[in-house]
């Protein structure tokens, strides 16, 4: 399988590597993310630079609020990692935009 590989020097362990079937981006050999058919796979420490409640899981599912994680998870007040939160403001804006596209359409059918 042929690939390309692009580095900023022949000695640099950082790099983009790019074949038919896989991709990867490498920071060194311990970190690095790469594609292929299998999945997606992340190696190496990670930061998020998102609010927790802006990290998305499966589409449906969005982390807690870390301040609320503070309180301990007891039988009494029992703390959600996850919480169910479906996109509905980007179906509202996807039809919205549908609603526009029909309008149009239907000024072009009365004109034309």
């Amino acid at each position: 399988m042929p690939t390309k590989t692009f580095k900023a020097n022949i000695n640099s362990p950082a790099g983009i590597v790019v074949g038919d079937e896989v991709a990867r981006i490498h920071g060194s050999k311990q970190n690095y993310l790469m594609c292929d058919a299998l999945g997606t796979y992340l190696s190496g420490p990670m930061s998020f630079l998102s609010q927790t409640q802006n990290i998305r899981m499966a589409g449906l599912w969005t982390m807690n609020n870390a301040y609320n994680l503070m309180i301990p998870s007891t039988l009494g007040t029992p703390q959600a990692v996850l919480n169910v939160d479906p996109p509905i403001k980007t179906l509202e804006n996807i039809m919205k935009g549908a609603a526009q596209m029909a309008a149009l359409y239907g000024m072009l059918v009365a004109i034309g």
